[in-house]
């Protein structure tokens, strides 16, 4: 049989290579990711499940969402028109973490190197870390 290769991504083929190229590059991508938050304003907890996170020394550096073409499409006339963001986008913007969204190929390839970045960034800031000395 004969293999059609589709023109775009579905979110879960997105989230799938994403998944691939990231830890091939060496991140550590944990997908399917659940938390609750509880945040200022907010009337009850919020249950979120992020597509994928970014893990670095025990510590979520990113957030990252695949979605399909159609999605990023709307997405990005939100953002040329400086809308407001969607609820969803509120959620996840609120654990004041980076949030990456990827479709495509170029997308997850661009977004995994400004993910190394930020993992190199980290690393530096947690070097030049100076703990509080303990006073007796």
């Amino acid at each position: 049989m004969d293999f059609n290769r589709p023109k775009h991504l579905n979110g879960g083929q997105s989230q799938a290579l994403f998944y691939h190229l990231a830890t091939m590059a060496g991140l550590e991508v944990w997908t399917e990711y659940s938390v609750t938050l509880t945040a200022e304003g907010w009337a009850k907890p919020h249950w979120t499940r992020f597509d994928a996170v970014i893990v670095h020394k025990d510590e979520i550096i990113a957030i990252v969402e695949c979605k399909d073409r159609k999605w990023m499409l709307a997405y990005q006339r939100r953002q040329k028109r400086h809308d407001e963001p969607i609820e969803q986008e509120q959620r996840y913007l609120a654990y004041g973490l980076p949030l990456y969204f990827v479709n495509d190929e170029a997308d997850i390839h661009q977004t995994i190197e400004l993910l190394y970045a930020l993992r190199e960034t980290v690393n530096a800031a947690m070097a030049q870390r100076q703990w509080p000395e303990v006073r007796k």
